[in-house]
Protein backbone atom coordinates (compact mmCIF):
# COMPACT_ATOMS: atom_id res chain seq x y z
CA UNK A 1 0.00 0.00 0.00
CA UNK A 2 1.16 3.65 -0.33
CA UNK A 3 0.33 7.28 1.67
CA UNK A 4 -1.61 9.51 -0.13
CA UNK A 5 1.77 11.31 -1.40
CA UNK A 6 3.03 8.21 -2.85
CA UNK A 7 5.71 7.02 -0.82
CA UNK A 8 4.92 3.08 0.64
CA UNK A 9 3.64 2.36 3.72
CA UNK A 10 4.78 -0.71 5.92
CA UNK A 11 7.37 -3.25 5.59
CA UNK A 12 8.96 -4.29 2.56
CA UNK A 13 9.37 -8.00 1.38
CA UNK A 14 12.08 -8.24 0.21
CA UNK A 15 13.85 -7.99 -3.49
CA UNK A 16 11.84 -10.78 -4.33
CA UNK A 17 8.91 -8.97 -4.16
CA UNK A 18 9.38 -5.13 -5.68
CA UNK A 19 7.12 -2.95 -4.71
CA UNK A 20 5.04 -4.80 -2.16
CA UNK A 21 4.81 -3.69 1.41
CA UNK A 22 2.94 -5.55 4.19
CA UNK A 23 1.35 -2.71 6.58
CA UNK A 24 0.87 -3.24 10.19
CA UNK A 25 -1.91 -2.05 12.61
CA UNK A 26 -1.53 -1.22 16.51
CA UNK A 27 -4.28 -3.82 17.19
CA UNK A 28 -2.79 -6.58 15.18
CA UNK A 29 -1.95 -8.78 18.21
CA UNK A 30 -4.97 -7.83 20.47
CA UNK A 31 -6.94 -9.29 17.48
CA UNK A 32 -5.00 -11.93 16.85
CA UNK A 33 -5.53 -13.06 21.02
CA UNK A 34 -8.76 -12.48 20.78
CA UNK A 35 -9.22 -15.36 17.86
CA UNK A 36 -7.36 -17.46 19.89
CA UNK A 37 -8.56 -20.86 22.39
CA UNK A 38 -10.23 -20.19 25.12
CA UNK A 39 -8.43 -20.73 28.64
CA UNK A 40 -10.28 -23.50 29.49
CA UNK A 41 -8.88 -25.51 26.64
CA UNK A 42 -5.99 -25.07 27.20
CA UNK A 43 -5.91 -25.98 30.91
CA UNK A 44 -7.83 -29.02 29.78
CA UNK A 45 -5.08 -30.15 27.26
CA UNK A 46 -2.60 -29.50 29.79
CA UNK A 47 -4.29 -31.52 32.33
CA UNK A 48 -4.91 -34.40 30.03
CA UNK A 49 -1.41 -34.15 29.34
CA UNK A 50 0.20 -34.32 32.68
CA UNK A 51 -2.49 -37.09 33.64
CA UNK A 52 -1.37 -39.33 30.37
CA UNK A 53 2.01 -38.84 31.83
CA UNK A 54 1.48 -39.64 34.79
CA UNK A 55 -0.26 -42.91 34.22
CA UNK A 56 2.50 -43.31 32.37
CA UNK A 57 4.72 -43.61 35.05
CA UNK A 58 2.74 -45.27 37.43
CA UNK A 59 2.42 -48.44 34.35
CA UNK A 60 5.99 -48.45 34.04
CA UNK A 61 6.39 -48.28 37.84
CA UNK A 62 4.20 -51.05 38.38
CA UNK A 63 5.83 -53.20 35.50
CA UNK A 64 9.27 -52.75 37.08
CA UNK A 65 8.01 -53.88 40.31
CA UNK A 66 6.19 -56.68 39.12
CA UNK A 67 9.48 -57.69 37.64
CA UNK A 68 11.36 -57.48 40.92
CA UNK A 69 8.83 -59.47 42.82
CA UNK A 70 9.32 -61.81 40.18
CA UNK A 71 13.04 -61.85 40.47
CA UNK A 72 12.79 -62.87 44.30
CA UNK A 73 10.15 -65.37 43.55
CA UNK A 74 12.24 -67.25 41.20
CA UNK A 75 15.50 -66.74 43.34
CA UNK A 76 13.48 -68.00 46.47
CA UNK A 77 11.83 -70.87 44.33
CA UNK A 78 15.70 -72.03 43.10
CA UNK A 79 16.76 -71.77 47.21
CA UNK A 80 13.80 -73.68 48.39
CA UNK A 81 14.38 -76.67 45.46
CA UNK A 82 18.00 -76.11 45.91
CA UNK A 83 17.79 -77.07 49.78
CA UNK A 84 15.54 -79.19 48.91
CA UNK A 85 17.21 -81.73 46.35
CA UNK A 86 20.30 -80.98 49.65
CA UNK A 87 18.75 -82.91 51.93
CA UNK A 88 17.67 -86.45 50.48
CA UNK A 89 21.11 -86.14 48.88
CA UNK A 90 23.09 -85.63 51.96
CA UNK A 91 20.88 -88.66 53.40
CA UNK A 92 21.48 -91.16 50.79
CA UNK A 93 25.00 -89.94 50.60
CA UNK A 94 25.56 -90.52 54.35
CA UNK A 95 23.94 -93.99 54.70
CA UNK A 96 25.72 -95.45 51.39
CA UNK A 97 28.86 -94.50 52.86
CA UNK A 98 28.30 -96.04 56.07
CA UNK A 99 27.30 -99.14 54.07
CA UNK A 100 30.56 -99.13 51.56
CA UNK A 101 32.44 -98.66 54.74
CA UNK A 102 31.22 -101.84 56.14
CA UNK A 103 30.61 -100.23 59.95
CA UNK A 104 27.18 -101.75 60.09
CA UNK A 105 27.50 -104.87 60.81
CA UNK A 106 23.97 -105.88 62.23
CA UNK A 107 21.26 -107.16 59.65
CA UNK A 108 18.66 -105.24 61.01
CA UNK A 109 20.46 -101.89 60.73
CA UNK A 110 21.99 -102.74 57.32
CA UNK A 111 18.32 -103.10 56.60
CA UNK A 112 17.34 -99.67 57.91
CA UNK A 113 19.94 -97.72 56.33
CA UNK A 114 19.01 -99.50 52.56
CA UNK A 115 15.25 -98.95 53.70
CA UNK A 116 16.52 -95.05 54.13
CA UNK A 117 18.03 -95.17 50.97
CA UNK A 118 15.23 -96.73 48.73
CA UNK A 119 13.07 -93.43 50.47
CA UNK A 120 14.74 -90.77 50.06
CA UNK A 121 15.42 -91.72 46.49
CA UNK A 122 11.70 -91.90 46.21
CA UNK A 123 11.48 -88.32 48.00
CA UNK A 124 13.77 -87.50 45.94
CA UNK A 125 12.28 -88.54 42.70
CA UNK A 126 8.74 -87.13 44.06
CA UNK A 127 10.60 -83.37 44.04
CA UNK A 128 11.64 -83.75 40.73
CA UNK A 129 8.84 -85.13 39.30
CA UNK A 130 6.99 -82.30 40.65
CA UNK A 131 9.30 -79.54 39.16
CA UNK A 132 9.22 -81.27 35.71
CA UNK A 133 5.38 -81.50 36.08
CA UNK A 134 5.01 -77.91 36.47
CA UNK A 135 7.73 -76.63 33.63
CA UNK A 136 5.10 -79.07 31.28
CA UNK A 137 2.33 -77.39 32.59
CA UNK A 138 3.75 -73.86 32.00
CA UNK A 139 4.48 -75.03 28.17
CA UNK A 140 1.00 -76.30 27.74
CA UNK A 141 2.67 -79.96 26.92
CA UNK A 142 1.50 -82.05 30.60
CA UNK A 143 -0.64 -85.34 29.46
CA UNK A 144 -2.67 -87.17 30.74
CA UNK A 145 -3.35 -90.85 30.45
CA UNK A 146 -7.02 -91.36 31.71
CA UNK A 147 -8.42 -94.80 31.74
CA UNK A 148 -10.57 -96.63 34.89
CA UNK A 149 -8.90 -96.82 37.87
CA UNK A 150 -9.90 -98.00 41.36
CA UNK A 151 -9.54 -95.23 43.67
CA UNK A 152 -9.02 -97.23 47.34
CA UNK A 153 -6.13 -99.08 45.30
CA UNK A 154 -4.45 -95.58 44.56
CA UNK A 155 -4.86 -94.20 47.73
CA UNK A 156 -3.45 -96.96 49.24
CA UNK A 157 -0.05 -97.29 47.43
CA UNK A 158 0.34 -93.53 48.13
CA UNK A 159 -0.22 -93.86 52.04
CA UNK A 160 2.54 -96.92 51.30
CA UNK A 161 4.68 -94.87 49.64
CA UNK A 162 4.52 -91.83 52.67
CA UNK A 163 4.34 -94.95 55.48
CA UNK A 164 8.40 -94.59 56.15
CA UNK A 165 9.08 -90.83 55.76
CA UNK A 166 5.79 -90.67 58.20
CA UNK A 167 7.19 -92.82 60.86
CA UNK A 168 10.60 -91.25 60.62
CA UNK A 169 9.42 -88.47 61.76
CA UNK A 170 6.98 -89.35 64.27
CA UNK A 171 3.91 -89.65 62.48
CA UNK A 172 0.91 -92.09 62.07
CA UNK A 173 -1.25 -91.91 59.30
CA UNK A 174 -4.69 -93.08 59.44
CA UNK A 175 -6.16 -94.40 56.49
CA UNK A 176 -9.52 -95.47 55.64
CA UNK A 177 -11.58 -96.41 53.17
CA UNK A 178 -15.30 -95.26 53.85
CA UNK A 179 -17.19 -97.64 51.64
CA UNK A 180 -17.05 -98.81 48.45
CA UNK A 181 -16.12 -96.31 45.67
CA UNK A 182 -17.13 -97.03 41.77
CA UNK A 183 -14.63 -96.94 39.10
CA UNK A 184 -13.11 -93.67 38.17
CA UNK A 185 -11.07 -92.63 34.91
CA UNK A 186 -8.47 -91.49 35.73
CA UNK A 187 -4.29 -91.19 35.43
CA UNK A 188 -3.51 -93.28 38.57
CA UNK A 189 -0.22 -91.84 38.40
CA UNK A 190 -0.86 -88.46 38.68
CA UNK A 191 -3.80 -88.98 41.45
CA UNK A 192 -0.64 -90.43 43.57
CA UNK A 193 0.80 -87.73 42.89
CA UNK A 194 -1.32 -85.20 44.64
CA UNK A 195 -2.17 -87.58 47.05
CA UNK A 196 1.40 -87.91 48.34
CA UNK A 197 1.50 -83.73 47.75
CA UNK A 198 -1.32 -83.21 50.25
CA UNK A 199 0.08 -85.94 52.59
CA UNK A 200 3.66 -83.78 52.33
CA UNK A 201 1.90 -80.30 52.88
CA UNK A 202 0.46 -82.07 56.23
CA UNK A 203 3.63 -83.26 57.55
CA UNK A 204 5.21 -79.93 56.99
CA UNK A 205 2.37 -77.84 58.50
CA UNK A 206 1.14 -80.04 61.46
CA UNK A 207 3.24 -78.38 63.72
CA UNK A 208 3.61 -80.53 67.19
CA UNK A 209 0.75 -82.52 66.09
CA UNK A 210 1.53 -86.19 64.84
CA UNK A 211 -1.73 -87.87 63.58
CA UNK A 212 -2.94 -87.33 59.53
CA UNK A 213 -6.57 -88.94 58.15
CA UNK A 214 -6.19 -89.93 54.66
CA UNK A 215 -9.73 -90.95 53.87
CA UNK A 216 -11.29 -92.49 50.82
CA UNK A 217 -15.17 -92.55 50.40
CA UNK A 218 -17.94 -91.01 48.29
CA UNK A 219 -20.06 -87.57 48.41
CA UNK A 220 -23.79 -88.01 47.95
CA UNK A 221 -25.34 -91.05 46.72
CA UNK A 222 -23.02 -93.34 45.05
CA UNK A 223 -23.56 -93.47 41.89
CA UNK A 224 -24.66 -89.93 41.59
CA UNK A 225 -22.40 -88.23 43.92
CA UNK A 226 -18.47 -87.85 43.41
CA UNK A 227 -15.39 -89.81 44.76
CA UNK A 228 -13.81 -87.88 47.81
CA UNK A 229 -10.36 -88.11 49.08
CA UNK A 230 -9.86 -86.11 52.23
CA UNK A 231 -6.10 -85.29 53.77
CA UNK A 232 -6.60 -83.80 57.19
CA UNK A 233 -4.04 -82.47 59.48
CA UNK A 234 -4.17 -80.89 63.32
CA UNK A 235 -1.34 -78.34 62.90
CA UNK A 236 -1.04 -75.35 62.38
CA UNK A 237 -3.98 -74.14 59.89
CA UNK A 238 -4.26 -71.16 58.06
CA UNK A 239 -6.52 -67.71 58.23
CA UNK A 240 -9.27 -67.30 55.35
CA UNK A 241 -7.26 -64.74 53.15
CA UNK A 242 -4.45 -67.06 52.80
CA UNK A 243 -7.13 -69.96 51.65
CA UNK A 244 -7.47 -67.86 48.84
CA UNK A 245 -3.90 -67.95 47.32
CA UNK A 246 -2.30 -71.61 48.08
CA UNK A 247 -3.06 -72.72 44.90
CA UNK A 248 -1.17 -70.43 43.24
CA UNK A 249 2.08 -70.79 42.12
CA UNK A 250 5.13 -70.28 44.26
CA UNK A 251 2.84 -68.84 47.02
CA UNK A 252 3.87 -69.44 50.45
CA UNK A 253 1.76 -68.50 53.53
CA UNK A 254 3.38 -65.51 55.28
CA UNK A 255 3.26 -66.28 58.84
CA UNK A 256 6.34 -66.88 60.91
CA UNK A 257 5.89 -70.54 60.77
CA UNK A 258 5.36 -70.96 57.52
CA UNK A 259 8.47 -68.85 56.52
CA UNK A 260 10.92 -71.73 59.01
CA UNK A 261 8.78 -74.51 56.76
CA UNK A 262 11.16 -75.55 53.34
CA UNK A 263 9.18 -75.90 50.10
CA UNK A 264 8.80 -74.91 46.65
CA UNK A 265 5.49 -73.15 46.78
CA UNK A 266 4.19 -75.82 43.77
CA UNK A 267 2.71 -78.75 45.40
CA UNK A 268 -0.32 -77.18 46.02
CA UNK A 269 -0.69 -75.53 42.60
CA UNK A 270 0.01 -79.05 41.16
CA UNK A 271 -2.74 -80.66 42.98
CA UNK A 272 -4.95 -78.37 41.55
CA UNK A 273 -3.94 -78.65 38.21
CA UNK A 274 -4.15 -82.02 38.18
CA UNK A 275 -7.93 -82.28 39.79
CA UNK A 276 -8.91 -79.74 37.53
CA UNK A 277 -7.81 -81.85 34.37
CA UNK A 278 -9.93 -84.67 35.68
CA UNK A 279 -12.93 -82.94 35.89
CA UNK A 280 -13.22 -82.15 39.73
CA UNK A 281 -12.23 -79.80 42.36
CA UNK A 282 -10.53 -78.78 45.49
CA UNK A 283 -11.66 -77.78 48.23
CA UNK A 284 -10.24 -76.49 52.26
CA UNK A 285 -11.29 -76.05 55.27
CA UNK A 286 -8.80 -74.47 58.07
CA UNK A 287 -8.73 -71.73 60.33
CA UNK A 288 -5.46 -70.81 62.66
CA UNK A 289 -4.44 -73.31 65.34
CA UNK A 290 -6.85 -75.64 64.36
CA UNK A 291 -5.45 -77.71 61.11
CA UNK A 292 -6.71 -77.96 57.38
CA UNK A 293 -8.62 -80.53 55.94
CA UNK A 294 -8.20 -80.82 52.13
CA UNK A 295 -10.47 -82.44 49.86
CA UNK A 296 -10.31 -83.87 46.81
CA UNK A 297 -13.77 -84.22 44.41
CA UNK A 298 -13.77 -86.30 41.71
CA UNK A 299 -16.69 -87.65 38.79
CA UNK A 300 -16.90 -91.47 39.45
CA UNK A 301 -17.77 -93.72 36.22
CA UNK A 302 -21.80 -94.71 35.98
CA UNK A 303 -23.14 -98.08 34.87
CA UNK A 304 -22.51 -97.31 30.68
CA UNK A 305 -18.87 -96.15 31.69
CA UNK A 306 -19.60 -92.60 31.19
CA UNK A 307 -18.93 -90.11 33.97
CA UNK A 308 -22.07 -89.51 36.26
Amino acid sequence: SRSNEGAPLGDALGEAFPGLHVEWTDNRFREAAGQGLPVGIWIAALALVLGVTVFGGYLLLRDVNRDVRMTEVRSQFVASVSHELKTPLTAIRMFAETLAMGRSRDEHTKSEYLETIVNESERLARLVDNVLDFSKIEQGKKIYRLRPVRLEDVADSAARAMQFPLAQQGFQLRFSVEQEIPELRADPDAIQQAILNLLTNAMKYSGDAREIYLRVGIRGAARNGEALIEVVDHGLGMAADEQKHIFEKFYRAPSHESRLIAGTGLGLTLVAHIVKAHGGRVEVESAPGSGSTFSILLPVLSDNGIHS
